[in-house]
């Protein structure tokens, strides 16, 4: 017999929703579902823009009330260029405890602009 718990993830918000080149962004997620292993869960970090996505890291040991935070700054690029990035995390397999991946909703952000800017 093999349990396995569903796990709903929420990207809660990133802020802010438009930032010029090389400025970061303030990332916050929470994990539902009660009990967390004392080690916590990891969460995968993406970013995509259109169809393409990219793992940029993860956020290790999510546990108590579930609730992370953690922050991604966009490099540099032209100030006549902008572009509408998505951010998206999601849940990882944790050691023996039995979470089923799952994904987030997709929050946008658009960049662009001088730094100076915003």
């Amino acid at each position: 017999v093999k349990e396995m718990v569903r796990s709903k993830i929420r990207l809660r918000s990133v802020t802010p929703t438009r930032v010029a080149w090389g400025h970061p962004v303030s990332i916050r997620g929470k994990l539902f579902g009660g009990h967390l292993p004392p080690g916590g869960v990891n969460v995968r970090l993406r970013i995509g823009i259109g169809d393409a996505k990219a793992t940029y890291g993860v956020h290790e040991h999510v546990k108590g009330r579930g609730r992370f935070r953690t922050t991604y700054t966009f490099g540099a690029g032209p100030a006549s260029t902008h572009r509408r990035y998505w951010f998206q995390i999601a849940t990882l397999p944790s050691g023996n405890y039995p979470y089923a991946p799952s994904a987030s909703n997709r929050v946008f952000v658009r960049v662009g602009g001088h730094p100076g800017t915003g």
